[in-house]
């Protein structure tokens, strides 16, 4: 994929570092860091909607904002933008 942004993947990065992030979840972004571009996009997506408020709530607001650069980057990414 042309383009391919770091974002998403500092925001996989990101959210590895997290504590609150849940055993699933966590599997599988460890698990999409080993693949292309659009998977780990996937990956970040689908991590972020169902990312709990816990993990929300313990993120410092640097850590927010990759994860919102990230989101927005994977988003535009898998909608060919």
């Amino acid at each position: 994929m042309e383009n391919e942004s770091d974002y998403p993947d500092e925001a996989i990065r990101t959210l590895l570092g997290l504590q609150a992030v849940p055993g699933q979840t966590r599997r599988e972004l460890e698990q999409a860091v080993q693949q292309d571009y659009t998977a780990r996009c996937a990956a970040l997506c689908q991590a972020l909607d169902t990312l709990p408020d816990e993990a929300r709530y313990s993120m410092t607001e640097e850590q927010l904002s990759v994860l919102s650069l990230g989101g927005t980057a994977a988003v535009q990414a898998l909608s060919g933008r």
